[in-house]
């Protein structure tokens, strides 16, 4: 019996000596998959105005970014296709679908410049003032592609003049857009609104040196000493830019000289610091 035990035991350590544990591993998470995002279209992502210290210009409207929405009517639309366009529209699919970029419909017909699509839409009852997440709408696009056709059609269903993270009215004034300004007018938008950085549409032109269209301006209302959150005046940005033409137009509707920033720079400061003598010459006292 002692001897069974003892064989017993000698099998029982050995068997231990040579065991090994199992380790149980969890199983490895899936590599992560990264979709690589798509270029936008028609548009680069939204800026701040420009410095003053920069020659720069403000760039087209936003395009927003989000996962593929694909939707049938933004699929005809892209194929040129207004037969199918106008099936799609007799079906209960809403007119204010988004897609990737949110952008609706009729958004995307002004962006691809299609006026027969543009004009369906709005026959559909497409709602012109449908804003992209960056406050931009149709109306906003049309007159950034300068197309007149779709500016006319958009305001002919009350477009509002007043949207957008620039207005339409901006716009046309720093593409120094006159017809186009005049057909904006024509709309009686709010001709004094401001960006968030304080700019009027008497900035943007002054910035350009669009002249004429600061006279359409000037006649329709527009405030010639308006500054913007850093004090500067229609007057400071034509100095500073050399645009002779304008700020001799400014001087002659009632720009004030001697207005200050908030540094305490004039536009005659503006125009000796960026060397514009002739400029400068012409502000002096």
């Amino acid at each position: 019996m002692i001897a069974l035990v003892l064989t017993g035991l000698v099998l029982l350590t050995l068997a231990l000596a040579s065991y090994e544990p199992v380790v149980v591993k969890s199983p490895a998470p899936p590599p992560v998959v990264v979709a690589a995002e798509a270029a936008p279209e028609g548009g680069t992502p939204t800026v701040a105005e420009p410095e003053i210290s920069e020659e720069s210009e403000p760039e087209a409207p936003a395009v927003f970014k989000g996962p593929p929405v694909p939707t049938t009517l933004h699929a005809a639309l892209l194929a040129e296709d207004l037969a199918a366009l106008e099936r799609l529209l007799t079906s209960s699919i809403p007119l204010e679908t988004r897609d990737a970029q949110h952008r609706t419909p009729l958004m995307r017909a002004v962006q691809l410049g299609d006026a027969d699509a543009v004009d369906l839409l709005l026959k559909q009852g497409a709602d012109p003032d449908a804003a992209d997440p960056f406050g931009d709408t149709s109306l906003t696009w049309a007159v950034v592609q300068r197309r007149m056709d779709l500016v006319d059609l958009l305001l002919q269903q009350q477009a509002d003049p007043d949207k957008g993270h620039l207005t339409p009215l901006m716009w046309a004034s720093l593409q120094n857009e006159l017809p186009m300004l005049e057909r904006l007018l024509e709309a009686q938008p709010t001709i004094n609104l401001r960006t968030r950085e304080g700019w009027t549409v008497m900035h943007w032109a002054a910035e350009k040196g669009a002249t004429e269209v600061m006279w359409g301006l000037l006649r329709s209302g527009a405030v010639v000493n308006a500054q913007d959150q850093a004090g500067r005046t229609a007057l400071m940005l034509a100095a500073r830019h050399g645009h002779l033409t304008t700020v001799r137009l400014l001087l002659d509707r009632g720009a004030l000289r001697d207005v200050e920033d908030f540094k305490g720079n004039t536009a005659l400061d503006w125009a000796e610091t960026s060397g514009r003598s002739d400029v400068a010459e012409l502000l002096r006292p």
